[in-house]
């Protein structure tokens, strides 16, 4: 599926303002940061993708990708839920 460059970008901007919401009037939410870190997960595999043209790339290097943008929120939301 072809997915346009102007359509990234809204779809990234729309995340953006989603997320500076969400840090204006969620902040004391119990979710908050996992909120936060699963809308900066699917930006970074937007970039990814449609940016830095990881969709052309060999299986190992789209697997990789995928395994951090899992790994490092869910790292971070197990050390955030251990210190509570």
């Amino acid at each position: 599926m072809k997915f346009p460059l102007h359509i990234s970008w809204i779809v990234l901007l729309l995340l953006v303002m989603i997320m500076s919401a969400t840090a204006f009037y969620l902040k004391g939410y119990f979710y908050f940061t996992e909120l936060i870190l699963g809308l900066s997960a699917l930006k970074f595999l937007i970039v990814a993708f449609q940016f830095m043209e990881v969709k052309k790339a060999h299986i190992l290097w789209k697997i990789a990708i995928i395994t951090i943008a899992i790994i490092i929120p869910g790292a971070i939301t197990i050390i955030i839920f251990l210190r509570a």
